[in-house]
């Protein structure tokens, strides 16, 4: 395993301190990622849906694609790019999603800042 790892496992490894510092952190970190997704849902920006649920799964998905993902396997990155906007507009699997494109769709900014 990765020396990364420790980190997400207990701690193994590391001095006591460290590790309290980083959980603290992390749980902070996530806990804006909550407020912007609820805000988000508030604004009708993302689907309704638990917010911590879904901050855990985009937090997922933006942070460990550097880890699964190795060109050596040949996936299609446009592919895994349209993926990954169809599950932030929760589109319908058959609708058109064009992702390299001059002026990509935008849907209306909300009145105030997600994370204000």
């Amino acid at each position: 395993m990765r020396r990364y790892m420790p980190v997400f496992f207990g701690g193994a490894g590391l001095p006591p301190d460290v590790f309290a510092r980083w959980h603290k952190w992390s749980r902070e970190f996530e806990r804006i990622w909550v407020t912007a997704v609820t805000r988000a849902m508030e604004a009708q920006v993302l689907g309704e849906d638990d917010p911590l649920v879904t901050a855990r799964l985009l937090l997922g998905m933006c942070l460990w694609v550097s880890r699964w993902y190795r060109p050596a396997d040949k996936l299609d990155t446009a592919k895994i790019a349209k993926a990954a906007i169809r599950v932030l507009y929760r589109s319908d699997p058959a609708a058109d999603v064009t992702v390299l494109q001059s002026k990509p769709p935008r849907r209306p900014l909300p009145s105030k800042t997600l994370l204000s």
